[in-house]
């Protein structure tokens, strides 16, 4: 993904939050955000001016899937959490400058996707990062130690989406559109990944005791979706 000098600048004041598109971030926040996307303390750039430091992260990730990881994850909702901003119209405001590139977010189970205007999926990318599935259940714990079950309850279920998602998306090149189950999702990431040929009587016990607490997290992340009542 490359992006115009233009876009990298507004993109910069986006997220330093100096536009108004995104809550406004601090000199250590957006350390803290950049690190996620490793941007150590070897590469830091410019910390005397917000605005430079970020536009400097931006331009060393340019051209590399990084930059979709950065702009994606500066969406996320729990950048946005205790914000008045209106998320959605802030991407509406972004994507004219990004379709000027050639690139749009789409929304895909309350999280932006980054792909190309003709809706094609970037190249294969890494989103299944240790990083990743740890800022999920950050914020999973976060809300379990609020004592908000129903949040915490469908941040686990969106993680688990948005992980089958993107390997569906890896593995057959093309956007997902989720109008599935999370039951009919694993049913098709199994198909496609080739594991649902997996027979229990023939192939090691440690592959059948893999999958099998894969169904069971499925399983039980579903039933705790269908019952509103559920308090872990």
């Amino acid at each position: 993904m490359n992006l115009s000098e233009p876009t990298i600048k507004f993109l910069a004041k986006s997220i330093c939050g100096d536009n108004g598109l995104m809550p406004r971030k601090k000199g250590p926040d957006l350390m803290d955000f950049f690190s996620e996307f490793g941007h150590d303390d070897r590469n830091r750039g410019d910390f005397t001016n917000r605005l430079k430091f970020a536009e400097s992260k931006l331009k060393l990730s340019n051209n590399t899937p990084t930059l979709a990881n950065i702009i994606e994850g500066s969406l996320h909702l729990r950048e946005f959490f205790a914000s008045k901003i209106n998320r959605d119209d802030s991407v509406r405001i972004i994507n004219e400058q990004l379709r000027k590139d050639g690139f749009e977010l789409y929304k895909i189970n309350d999280q932006y996707k980054i792909a190309h205007t003709n809706g094609r999926m970037l190249e294969k990318r890494n989103n299944l990062n240790r990083e990743f599935i740890k800022n999920h259940v950050n914020t999973c714990n976060k809300y379990l130690e609020e004592n908000q079950f129903i949040k915490a309850k469908e941040e686990a279920k969106n993680m688990l989406i948005s992980v089958m998602c993107a390997l569906l998306e890896d593995i057959e090149g093309e956007k997902v559109e989720n109008d599935k189950s999370m039951e009919e999702l694993y049913t098709a990431v199994k198909k496609a990944m080739k594991i649902n040929v997996v027979e229990p009587r023939t192939s090691p016990l440690s592959i059948v005791q893999i999958l099998s607490g894969f169904e069971s997290i499925i399983e039980g992340i579903s039933r705790l979706t269908h019952d509103s009542e559920s308090h872990f």
